[in-house]
């Protein structure tokens, strides 16, 4: 996971149309996300109380695919999503997941690498 390359793929492409991109997949999300975001934030973006779910060892993982903030907030920034939101997480996390497969989330791989089979 290394942000230098995203940096690299987006000076490439222009900000809107990595957007659209994202867009675009969004609707179609590999099924392993399901398990992922179950794994890493019990498949929910809030906490019964609305607050947005951080992750308990890393604060600065946000929401339902705990983005880290620390690794991809200037990306997030850059591309214009709010992974504060519920939309916005699954956005990144599907922008992450195209550069890097599900790498990011090897933390919680012993969890959800049961359906990957």
């Amino acid at each position: 996971m290394v942000p230098q390359v995203a940096q690299r793929v987006e000076a490439i492409l222009p900000k809107q149309s990595v957007k659209q991109e994202i867009a675009k997949k969004t609707g179609s999300l590999p099924p392993i996300f399901s398990e992922i975001a179950r794994c890493e934030s019990g498949g929910s973006q809030f906490y019964k109380n609305g607050k947005v779910i951080r992750g308990h060892i890393t604060p600065n993982d946000i929401g339902k695919y705990q983005i880290n903030m620390n690794v991809w907030g200037a990306t997030a920034k850059r591309l214009g999503i709010n992974v504060y939101t519920a939309k916005g997480n699954e956005q990144m996390a599907l922008h992450i997941y195209n550069l890097y497969g599900t790498k990011p989330w090897s933390a919680s791989k012993h969890c959800w690498k049961i359906a990957l089979r």
